[in-house]
């Protein structure tokens, strides 16, 4: 997934480590729609998911996205996460 992407080179360009396998997940209403399989990254934002993220979900509803950072800085042990949607 491009958004994935995009978060783990701006991670590096600014000297951190990227600190998650994921950097966002779909939202909705709790619990958040889960797919059939467990082990399917259709609703993380993932570079093995190749899902379109304006995909409507199964009643025909937008579906919407949180983007999580989590960037990570060795030097100091200093942590950073941030949540947005």
């Amino acid at each position: 997934m491009q958004n994935f992407q995009l978060c783990y080179r701006a991670c590096k360009k600014y000297g951190y480590e990227f600190g998650n396998a994921i950097s966002g997940h779909i939202i909705g209403k709790y619990p958040h729609e889960q797919p059939n399989d467990p082990n399917d990254l259709c609703f993380d934002v993932h570079p093995d998911n190749h899902t379109d993220i304006l995909q409507l979900d199964n009643f025909g509803n937008p579906r919407f996205w949180m983007l999580e950072l989590h960037f990570i800085d060795r030097k100091t042990t200093l942590e950073l996460s941030l949540n947005n949607y």
